[in-house]
């Protein structure tokens, strides 16, 4: 295995496995999404050269590179990304990677100055911000629509009506959670986290809203 990667490739995961420790023992969800973020740029590029440099520049159609792509490396980027509290700086970057991976089997050096629009208009790939947005999204609908005598329903319920007057947030708390995420993903529709928790109950209403909110976020 480490001669196949690499001395690079090892040392990047290396590394990337430490800096993961250390963000995420000393702090929940964000630094933990901060850490998946430093991991796919500390370790998933030489990854991604070093075992696919042969099929990318290989002969095969570009449908079929872009379908390996997306069905190898995507779900392993993704993987878990419904439950992020991702911010604006977080999906810029795992975007920045989803550009440079397709530039890679496009084989568009960047002294080509091709625009973002036209990789993605040759790929036919969203960005993977769009991904994360939707299943959010959905996940949040998932957990309205359950049983409320299920856990997960009560907790997000407890937190989007009101907490009870004695209870009190622990210190270090994260400034942005998985509902904020989920409340700015719906804030250019002006639907609020209680009127959402209300429409994902009917199931056909909250599939157009999660539509509408995926294509929003990609005009911006």
């Amino acid at each position: 295995m480490n001669s196949f990667f690499g001395r690079h490739t090892t040392q990047s995961t290396c590394s990337a496995s430490s800096v993961a420790t250390k963000e995420i023992g000393h702090g929940p969800c964000r630094a933990y999404i901060s850490a998946i973020v430093k991991l796919l740029l500390l370790n998933k590029r030489p990854v991604f050269r070093v075992c696919f440099t042969g099929i990318w520049k290989s002969s095969i159609r570009l449908d079929t590179k872009v379908h390996l792509y997306q069905t190898y490396i995507v779900p392993v980027l993704l993987y878990g990304c419904e439950t992020w509290s991702t911010t604006k700086f977080q999906c810029a970057r795992i975007d920045a990677f989803d550009m440079w991976a397709l530039c890679k089997i496009l084989r568009m050096p960047y002294t080509r100055h091709v625009t973002n629009v036209e990789v993605r208009a040759t790929t036919g790939c969203r960005p993977l911000s769009i991904l994360v947005t939707d299943r959010c999204l959905r996940l949040f609908g998932h957990i309205a629509c359950s049983s409320p005598q299920e856990d997960h329903h009560r907790a997000v319920a407890a937190v989007i009506r009101r907490l009870p007057l004695e209870w009190k947030r622990p210190l270090g708390r994260p400034s942005h959670t998985w509902l904020r995420a989920v409340e700015a993903d719906l804030g250019q529709q002006n639907i609020g986290l209680a009127s959402a928790w209300t429409k994902a109950a009917i199931r056909d209403d909250w599939r157009r809203i999660v539509d509408t909110a995926t294509l929003q976020r990609s005009t911006l």
